[in-house]
């Protein structure tokens, strides 16, 4: 009796397992013929995904520009997104990093890193009252946030921003994050 019983259960088990095995393939082949339909849409409308490569031919280069060009250094091309094409004025949340020693000063020069862009640029340094006023500060404060307004490229809210003085070796760094 005992024998008889497990023997069911092995063969219960066993079509059990190929039951579920046939239920996998079955939505192993959907997966496939949805993701060939996506692939689809997304290279029609000229999307590809990341790691998808493709030939570029370029015509008209001076020789100068590839002398030193070699095949085993992939070249990465890249397209700016078209929104932050435009320039204008950012307001930035400010707060001076507390390992620079000096304060920053309105309508000094900073050179601005944010994303793919660096430039220089001047800001004008504020805070907002209780009345929701913005007052023109001279200097930054010293241990609290305020506002920086500068003209620059437009960037997605929250981008992190670096600033600093001069490009020479010894780099102080201004961390900033636009609102």
């Amino acid at each position: 009796m005992e024998e008889e019983e497990m023997e069911n259960e092995t063969k219960n088990n066993k079509e059990n397992e190929e039951e579920l095995e046939e239920n996998n393939q079955k939505l192993i082949k959907k997966n496939e013929a949805s993701n060939e339909n996506e692939e689809f849409f997304e290279q029609s409308l000229g999307l590809y995904k990341r790691g998808a490569y493709v030939k570029i031919q370029v015509a008209a280069i001076k020789y100068k520009h590839f002398k030193n060009f070699s095949g085993e250094t992939p070249l990465i091309f890249t397209r700016i997104n078209p929104a932050e094409d435009n320039f204008g004025f950012l307001k930035m949340r400010v707060k001076k990093h507390r390992w620079y020693g000096n304060i920053l000063k309105s309508n000094d020069p900073l050179i601005f890193s944010i994303g793919w862009r660096r430039y220089q640029s001047l800001p004008i340094y504020c805070v907002q009252d209780p009345n929701d006023r913005f007052r023109f500060l001279k200097y930054t404060p010293n241990y609290d946030f305020c506002f920086a307004y500068t003209y620059g490229c437009f960037v997605p809210p929250l981008t992190g921003v670096l600033c600093v003085q001069t490009l020479s070796n010894q780099i102080v760094i201004i961390k900033k994050t636009l609102l």
